[in-house]
């Protein structure tokens, strides 16, 4: 069935359609353009997410590794960790709980504290 009164508009390159009428591309390489920059930007946005909790996760190891339990979170932030990226968050009373995978911290007023790995979650470790 062809178009009689309107042209359809490619939704990739604008250019016009001929054919059915409910055809939205003027060609599969328009069609797959399309749907490769449509599902681009949501696979860049996981990719940023999942670098960020990897650096996350590595500095508040490192700090774990050395024994440091409370830190202030300018020097966090001077190390690229982003307080807005954790894995999950809890409200334990006036307390916000935050956990990085299996490790578990405290924010509070500007400042990290209580950051451990608790030992139920270290005993399931290989």
């Amino acid at each position: 069935m062809n178009r009689t009164e309107e042209q359809a508009a490619c939704r990739q390159c604008g250019a016009l359609i001929a054919g059915r009428t409910d055809k939205q591309f003027c060609s599969d390489r328009c069609r797959s353009l399309y749907n490769y920059y449509r599902t681009r930007e949501r696979r860049m946005v996981r990719l940023r997410t999942m670098g960020q909790l990897d650096r996350n996760y590595m500095i508040l190891g490192q700090l774990l590794d050395e024994q440091v339990e409370e830190v202030e979170i300018p020097a966090l932030e001077k190390l690229g960790f982003k307080v807005d990226c954790a894995t999950s968050f809890f409200l334990r009373g006036r307390l916000r709980e935050y956990w990085c995978y299996d490790i578990r911290y405290n924010i509070s007023s500007g400042r990290l504290f209580n950051l451990r790995r608790p030992l139920e979650v270290m005993k399931n470790l290989p």
